[in-house]
């Protein structure tokens, strides 16, 4: 089971929303955790329903296989990075890879979730989901686009500490 155990990947992306004296960014929680909840409980209070999935399924299918790439190019640019003598610079970079690391792979994992749910959904005919299910995916959705967005600045601050 260890080989599976996706806690420290959570501990990871949770300890990037923490200031560098670890305290929790309140604004972080409640934009990462409280927003999308918020709104998945707003899609099952309204009783939106979900049709057509399996566009869904693709798209996020083909950004999934994306963020498995950036993953790998991340691992190759610490590789890299482990090579070159300490700096000031340096450090700053180790610490913006660290995070984009641990927020990809959250990213990953999440989006791999969302993904198995929804192809289980599409293999059993459940393409069209109700309200309550519904409300569950567009929260995880709101939750996975928030995280590439953290993603993407973070890999801009990565840019910008080497060669800004």
């Amino acid at each position: 089971m260890s080989k599976i155990d996706l806690g420290p990947m959570l501990g990871d992306h949770l300890a990037t929303l923490k200031d560098d004296d670890g305290k929790w960014r309140r604004g972080d929680l409640v934009l990462f955790y409280g927003l999308p909840f918020a709104i998945g409980i707003a899609v099952w209070g309204l009783g939106v329903d979900i049709r057509r999935t399996d566009s869904l399924l693709t798209a996020l299918s083909i950004l999934v296989g994306l963020l498995f790439n950036l993953l790998v190019l991340i691992f190759d640019v610490a590789l890299k990075l482990g090579r070159e003598q300490a700096t000031s610079t340096r450090d700053e970079l180790v610490v913006l890879i660290r995070q984009t690391q641990a927020n990809t792979t959250y990213a990953l994992v999440l989006g791999l979730g969302v993904v198995t749910a929804l192809g289980v959904l599409a293999a059993t005919g459940g393409g069209d989901l109700c309200h309550r299910r519904g409300g569950l995916l567009v929260a995880a959705l709101v939750h996975f686009l928030l995280t590439l967005l953290m993603v993407v600045k973070r890999v801009r601050s990565t840019f910008h500490a080497q060669f800004v």
